[in-house]
């Protein structure tokens, strides 16, 4: 899958090398059920979440209105038939199989970006009302990081032990289990769009908005 025009998305046959034949034009934010047999998408101008099965090239009559705006971020859920979605009515957390909603976060609203953990018993979220952290099996939330306002991405570490975020604020590293901060950087004035982990851990960059890590 691709991002092209800055939020549109293709998905691409890897043995033709083309836009997958099912593929809809003016695709927001998608991803891949965890058995990678379906994609969930959202098409420009619609309120809901539609699955496209990639046997079948079929859009299937179960279309998901868990949002009554636009969704933002999708992710997959590791070990479990399960994805989160977000908007700006918050997130929420469904079985994939059975078409129903498990959990239902409010707040905060305006979601941009989701992560899971490796295990997937977290999720956390980023927007511009900060960094908040849950745990799925209790539906507790862990951390509400109101202070890291507009946050642009979050990310856990390999495993899963740490959650960092980045934005206009900055950099921050968490405990997954509790939500203390373990370390806040502040090292560059005009903030940071993108973060990744080291493949062991021990790493964390950051890309700038003036195009430097």
């Amino acid at each position: 899958a691709t991002e092209h025009c800055g939020s549109l998305w293709n998905l691409w046959d890897a043995t033709t090398g083309k836009i997958h034949p099912a593929w809809p034009p003016q695709v927001r934010p998608l991803a891949f059920t965890p058995d990678g047999r379906s994609v969930l998408l959202q098409q420009l101008g619609r309120e809901r979440v539609q699955r496209v099965d990639l046997q079948s090239d079929q859009f299937p009559d179960d279309d998901r209105a868990y949002h009554q705006t636009e969704v933002r971020a999708l992710v997959a859920l590791p070990g479990s038939n399960r994805l989160a979605s977000g908007a700006s009515d918050g997130v929420r957390v469904w079985d994939v199989e059975h078409g129903r909603v498990v959990r239902r976060f409010e707040e905060p609203a305006r979601i941009t970006a989701l992560a899971s953990s490796p295990d997937g018993r977290h999720l956390a979220a980023a927007g511009p009302d900060g960094v908040s952290l849950w745990n799925l099996d209790s539906g507790k939330t862990i951390l509400t990081a109101s202070e890291f306002s507009q946050a642009k991405e979050v990310a856990f570490s390999p495993s899963g032990r740490e959650l960092a975020a980045c934005g206009d604020a900055g950099l921050a590293l968490w405990e997954t289990a509790t939500g203390k901060q373990l370390h806040r950087f502040s090292i560059h004035h005009k903030g940071f769009a993108a973060l990744a982990f080291s493949s062991d851990g021990k790493r964390l960059s950051a890309h700038s908005y003036d195009q430097t890590f």
